[in-house]
């Protein structure tokens, strides 16, 4: 592997001549770059130790995502080079999306292959999983079906994959963009981590992404700035050309690098064999999906069945609680072949059975001492199991109240760690504290911090010991 990265050989080249001549897939007018720019390429570079140590872990200390702000450099002039040390790599595959070898996407593919090859490595077992659906997904959206490397870019194929500003799933859809194309994210389901219907979405928005710039490059930039940031950055460039927009610095080093890594994890992906990895070991999901018109806890179902409670909540990650929403209709996911035996288990129990629980839903501000005699529980296991820290309900939500005749301590246990991911974080009100200070030191705007308490009638008055909202999952 090593003596397919000879870095060198492409440097010397590039140093013997004053200009690196750029085209686009388009082939759209030519750019070139004077010597001072090629100094500054050639010598600007960093540890790429910088980026790995960037890399977000879970509390399982699973690898998540690569922060997208930090880079392999601080700067750089994007170059398209007529010959590399891997265009065999990738002529001998076909692309239906634009394909172009810069300094940028060599250095990635370096990165990825040589840096991190186990977790390349993972995602390429993690994304066998999903991709026939994401390709089946995209396909009926007439797009072309490279885009689907799209989701190694963004969370290497993980559902439960959250960025520090609190983008979701394989697809990083913050909360305002998910509710735009439909995406329901509520106490009962985040739909921006259901590998289908996140895909879904996906496809719409790179649709109208494409719609909008008639342009890949500009349209992916787009998916992870925002069309208005592009568009006004070729606007003030007077070009549609993405890596002459690059070569500035009006994008953010994340999105100048967005499109790069695209391209190099698309590259590896097709020709992950020659890059010396190994055929995915994870096998594709094969499920059935049953539409159920009550509310089911997956707890109760696998254990009656006989199914890992893991298995269930792999094939339906939009349930945040192990239990499905109360709407009409639900489409549940179930491993291949046991639709059939689901139905008919869920046709000889009642309501009661099947959701193990009694649902409340409470207003912020409620006392739950009353509750917790009326329903006779202990004001303690009520706690525990809601993920509550005091007698008062901040928020409004539904809270679950167990029933005797299917008390189950060890269901308990697991409702209240998933309860726990999504329990708001709270700051305690101390003397001297005063709203906006309060806000500023979390980040975060006045505003955005009323919206989370809207409870706080007079936010001048506030008083020591109060609960303050700052963080709502």
């Amino acid at each position: 592997m090593t003596n397919l990265f000879r870095i060198s050989f492409t440097r010397l080249m590039v140093l013997l001549s004053l200009f690196i001549t750029i085209s686009c897939a388009k082939n759209k007018e030519l750019v070139s770059y004077d010597e001072s720019s090629l100094t500054h390429l050639l010598s600007d570079e960093h540890n790429l130790e910088d980026l790995e140590s960037s890399i977000e872990i879970t509390e399982s200390n699973e690898l998540l995502l690569l922060v997208p702000d930090i880079s392999l450099y601080s700067s750089i002039v994007e170059g398209r080079e007529n010959i590399t040390e891997y265009e065999y790599f990738y002529e001998m595959k076909e692309f239906n999306v634009p394909i172009v070898m810069t300094p940028r996407v060599q250095r990635y593919i370096k990165y990825f292959t040589e840096k991190i090859p186990k977790v390349t490595q993972k995602w390429l077992d993690r994304a066998n999983k999903y991709m026939y659906v994401v390709e089946d997904v995209f396909l009926e959206a007439e797009l072309p079906s490279d885009l689907v490397a799209l989701a190694f870019t963004e969370s290497g194929f993980n559902n439960h994959a959250i960025s520090r500003v609190g983008a979701t799933g394989m697809w990083q859809f913050m909360p305002s963009t998910g509710r735009m194309y439909g995406m329901k994210n509520d106490f009962w389901v985040d739909e921006r981590r259901d590998f289908e219907i996140s895909s879904r979405s996906a496809a719409r928005f790179l649709s109208d992404l494409y719609k909008r710039f008639d342009d890949w490059f500009l349209a992916l930039a787009a998916y992870n700035a925002g069309p208005g940031r592009i568009h006004r950055a070729s606007v003030k460039h007077k070009t549609d050309d993405f890596f002459k927009i690059a070569s500035t610095r009006t994008l953010a080093l994340e999105t100048r690098d967005y499109v790069p890594k695209f391209i190099a994890l698309l590259i590896i992906y097709k020709n992950y064999l020659k890059f010396g990895f190994e055929a995915p070991k994870s096998t594709p999901l094969f499920f059935s999906k049953i539409d159920i018109n009550s509310q089911v806890n997956l707890f109760w179902l696998s254990e009656k069945l006989n199914i890992k409670f893991e298995d269930l909540i792999e094939l339906n990650p939009s349930l945040k609680v192990g239990i499905t929403p109360p709407v009409k209709t639900y489409s549940l996911r179930v491993p291949y072949g046991r639709g059939n035996e689901v139905l008919d288990l869920l046709s000889k129990t009642d309501k009661a059975e099947r959701l193990q629980y009694t649902l409340v839903n409470v207003k912020g501000g409620a006392n739950i001492k009353k509750l917790a005699k009326k329903y006779g529980v202990s004001l303690s296991r009520l706690k525990d199991i809601n993920c509550l820290d005091g007698n008062t309900v901040l928020q409004s939500k539904p809270l679950l109240l167990p029933i005797s005749k299917y008390s189950d301590k060890d269901m308990d246990k697991g409702i209240s760690k998933l309860l726990n991911k999504y329990t708001p974080k709270y700051y305690v009100v101390r003397s001297g504290d005063t709203f906006i200070a309060i806000a500023h030191k979390h980040g975060m705007k006045t505003t955005s911090l009323k919206r989370l308490n809207p409870r706080i009638g007079n936010v001048h008055k506030l008083r020591i010991g109060q609960k303050i909202v700052i963080k709502s999952r």
